[in-house]
Parts: C-alpha cells; structure tokens; sequence
C-alpha cells in the first residue's frame, strides 16, 4: 500500500530505506523492473525479477505491513508501548475504513515463508494444529481407498456379470423386480465400465504427477529463459497435492453433476469459451502487430480511440472520455463487438489509411460460427453431465439395494457399498477444491473473475513457489510438511496473500464492540459476552 522498503537482511532490525511516491502510488521498482515507471501493481515480469532475486539474496521487498510489524515486535522486546482507548465507532462509520488496512502482498506471501528476508513469517498461518493432521491423514487414506474400492466393485460387477450366471439371474430378477421401464442391467454395465476408465486415468495421472515430481531435475521447460528461482519439479508437487489427491477422495461419476449444478453453470460457461482468445488474434493482426505482442487493455485503448476520434470527434472532451470510459475496459471479444456496431467500422478506406488492415474483419462470421458453436456444445455438455451423473446416482442405489438382498456376498460388502457411496455423494462437489478455487480466481483473476491460459500459469507457478518453500523450510517437520501439503486450503492462501496493518483492525473492531456494547444491540455477542463475564467473574 504506497510504502516499499529495501534492506537486507543481515539483521531483523537492521536500518531499511524507504522510499515514497507522490500521492501513495507504488514506487519504482528500481532496478527490479528496469524501466524506471511506477505502477499501481507490479507486472509479471517484475514478479518474475522480484522473485528471481529474492531466491538469490540480494535484494529483498519488505511492504509497509512488514515494517509496522517489525516495529510492533520490536516493542514487544523492548517493553515500549502505550494503551490506546477506543472510541465508540457505528458499523456505518467502520464499513468505510475496515478495508483501508488490507493490502496484497506483492509476492503472495512466498518470501514470508522462509528466513532472512526481513518480511514477518507467515508460517504460522501455514502450520496445523492436531484436527487438521488427523484430517490429512484421513485424507491420504480416502485418496487411496477410494478409487481402490472404485475399481474392485466395478470390476466385480463386470467379472460376476459376465461369467457368473447364477448373478447375472439374480441381477435380472431384481431389476425386473424394480417398476421402472428402463434397461437397468444394462445400465449397471455401462457405469462399471465407465467408473474404471475414469478411475484409471485419474490414478495414471496421479502416479505420472508424483512420479515427475520425483524424478524431474532442476531444469526449467523448453524455451524457457529463466527459472524464476524454482525447481519446475514443484509444479508436478503441485499437481499432485493440490489436484489429484483431492481428485482422489471422492473420485466418482457422480462429479458430473457438479458441471450441471445450476450455481456453478454461469462460472462454467466462462471457462468453456475461447471468443477472447480468437478476438484478441484478430484484433492483433487487424492493428498489424505480431501474435501476442499486445496485451487486452492496449487493444481496447486502440479500438477506443478509434470508435472515439471518428464516431465523436464533434463531441466535447467531456463525452469523449466518457465514451472512452465505456470502452477501455472491454474485454477483446466485447470491443471487437462494439467496434462492429460503430460508423468506424464502415468506413475502410479510413481504417486502411491509419495503417490497419481492414480486410482481417470480413472473416468475423468465423468468429460468430465458434461462438455459436460453443454455445451449443456447452449446452449439450450440461445436459449429458446431468444426464449422467443422475443415471450414475440411480444405478449406485440400486446396487446398494441388490448387494443387500445377494445371499452370495458376505455381510460386510454391503455395508463397505453403502460407505463408499456415502463419500463419493459428499465428493459430488469438492468443497475444499470449491473453495480454494474462489480464492485462486480472486487472486488471480481480477476484476473479470476469469483465470486465462496465462493466468493459469502463473497461478501454477506460484503454487509451485509456495510447496518448494514449504518443502525447503527448516522450521517445520516432515509431519508438518505432509499435513501441508494434504491441508492446504483457501485459508491458507487469504492469509498469505492479505496483509493487514498492525493494530487498525483490532482498533476497528475495538471501537465498533464497545459502540454494540453501549448501545444494548442483541445478538450472539451479549451471549459471548455474558460467558466471558462469568469466566472472569
């Protein structure tokens, strides 16, 4: 938040330079980002400097809630500090400053994990406590169990189906038994085949993952000119803890109906379109650039400036830059899109005089045949995951109902089934994977809420920073390693992305209890404060 400070970390309290921008603006990042141009937020090459440099020491960031915090420890040693009394502050009054406090932290907390960087440890907010390594390990344990008992029912089922007549009888009188006019022992077949391919590939790709993950070198991938500080062998680790594990747990069929869940369609439907990606190559070569040479908010600016100077010019300045206002922040396909609609666009000989290449837009009706085409697949897409998902709930039942009513199977079969569907019904959607997926999407994303191929990446890469350090840091164990790496959820990542200012939030809240205290308001407070009351009592 507009205070950067550099030291280096020959000593905790060793004295920092700071240096401050007019109006609070982020600071050069002298000669981290080479060009001398301050910026409201580093970009990614400078992320990639920041974090190449930091790995090799010779220059650390340290944000202003670093410094605050030192300050604060330091006084903590020092015995040096003053009691501040809160004043009475409405929730109407504290809505306008509690987010003033919270800022992002220019590397996602990846240099506050390990020492001698002078940025305040966040290990803590890493490290579990008993629950979460009990739930970790209960976790590694559905990884495993689960797709195992997958495999062995289905596989049982198709073996018992198809040379065991005596079942294959029994399974026909039950479902004829069943007053439903649907093939159902056909149905049976199709899901257990269907749930051992799935369950195959998902435990291929997990082994391929860890297995590249213990075999991969520290080199970096083709083309690739820096290694950013990281062993690429981390994003395998990645992979392998944060998506296939928790693929793992509740690895079924019934995970389609979490691409028909009618709350998650619209989210779905972003990721399944590539529009943005088709406009911004046109447009590209419409303003005669070279393939990815231009990022969206330049192309934007372009396709404003054009629809503002022809379209407006006898306009007043004011208009113009309200009109620009309602262009520059368009995403590619959406200002190709309002382009079309504008006088600009019609006139070519204008266009080709400017120096672009007008010709590119008679092929927009290829653009408009994908977009029309995604639509329909995804819709289609929807309807056969919910298709599915739902015969694969219904076909579970049943089976659950014919292995209790089987004479040939053991007691316990049944009861293992009924377990086993349990967790995978809890798995449809993974709430752990939900909600570290919100988190990613705010971190990464942006205002749009949409994680692009190379926001994807850099996300990958980020998480691959933050596994190495955590599999490289001295101040944890192996057990507190795994538990990591098992446990690693949406909470981790706000508390290690958020910085918040020593002391003003606690001074919010400080004010706001005592202002509910004061006024009598009800609520679940009076009933926390009545116990603390009659603790100290």
């Amino acid at each position: 938040g507009g205070l950067y400070l550099e030291n280096r970390p020959a000593s905790a309290w060793s004295s920092v330079r700071m240096k401050l921008s007019e109006g609070g603006e982020l600071i050069s990042l002298d000669g981290l980002a080479g060009s001398g141009v301050s910026r409201r937020h580093p970009s990614r090459g400078d992320y990639a400097r920041l974090v190449e440099r930091a790995t090799e020491g010779t220059k650390d960031l340290v944000t202003r809630s670093d410094s605050l915090r030192w300050s604060r420890l330091k006084r903590v040693v020092t015995s040096e500090w003053t009691w501040a009394e809160s004043q009475p502050m409405s929730p109407e009054d504290a809505m306008y400053q509690l987010l003033s406090h919270v800022k992002l932290d220019p590397d996602g907390g990846i240099l506050n994990i390990e020492k001698g960087t002078g940025q305040a440890s966040k290990l803590r907010a890493l490290k579990k406590d008993g629950l979460e390594s009990t739930l970790a390990v209960i976790g590694a344990a559905r990884a495993v169990g689960n797709p195992t008992l997958m495999l062995c029912f289905a596989l049982s089922l198709l073996y018992r189906y198809f040379f065991q007549e005596t079942y294959r009888t029994h399974m026909r009188h039950q479902c004829q038994a069943i007053r439903l006019h649907v093939p159902l022992e056909q149905l049976y077949v199709i899901c257990a085949v269907m749930e051992v391919a799935v369950a195959t590939y998902c435990v291929l790709r997990a082994l391929y993952h860890g297995l590249r993950a213990y075999c991969y070198g520290n080199k970096a991938p083709v083309g690739s000119t820096t290694t950013l500080g990281c062993n690429y062998k981390y994003m395998y680790v990645a992979e392998f803890y944060l998506r296939d594990i928790p693929t793992l747990q509740s690895l079924s069929s019934l995970r389609l109906l979490a691409y028909a869940h009618p709350n998650l369609i619209s989210k779905n439907a972003k990721l399944f379109t590539s529009k943005d990606d088709i406009a911004r190559a046109m447009l590209e070569k419409f303003v005669d650039r070279e393939p990815n040479s231009c990022d969206d908010e330049q192309l934007a600016e372009r396709l404003a400036g054009l629809i503002v100077q022809h379209d407006h010019k006898v306009c007043d300045e004011e208009q113009q830059i309200q009109e620009a206002h309602n262009l520059v922040d368009l995403t590619p396909y959406n200002a190709l899109m309002r382009f079309t609609e504008s006088e600009a666009f019609e006139d070519r000989g204008h266009l080709a005089s400017q120096g672009f290449k007008p010709e590119v837009l008679d092929k927009l009706w290829r653009l408009h045949l994908i977009t029309a085409l995604e639509k329909v697949v995804f819709v289609v897409a929807v309807f056969v995951c919910a298709f599915f998902g739902v015969v694969e709930f219904f076909t579970k039942v049943c089976r659950l109902s014919l292995l209790l009513t089987d004479p040939h199977v053991y007691w316990w079969t049944p009861v293992v089934f009924f377990v086993f569907l349990v967790n995978q019904s809890m798995g449809m959607i993974s709430i752990q994977e939900l909600l570290r997926w919100r988190v990613e999407t705010f971190i990464f994303g942006g205002s749009d809420a949409v994680i692009s191929a190379e926001e994807k990446y850099t996300m990958s890469m980020y998480l691959a920073l933050l596994m190495e350090k955590v599999w490289n840091s001295k101040s944890l164990s192996f057990k507190q390693k795994l538990a990591i790496m098992l446990q690693l959820d949406d909470d981790d990542l706000q508390q290690l992305v958020i910085e918040e200012k020593d002391k003003q939030k606690g001074a919010i809240a400080a004010s706001v209890r005592k202002w509910i205290h004061a006024n009598a308001l009800e609520g679940s407070h009076l009933i926390r404060d009545s116990m603390a009351a009659w603790v100290i009592r």
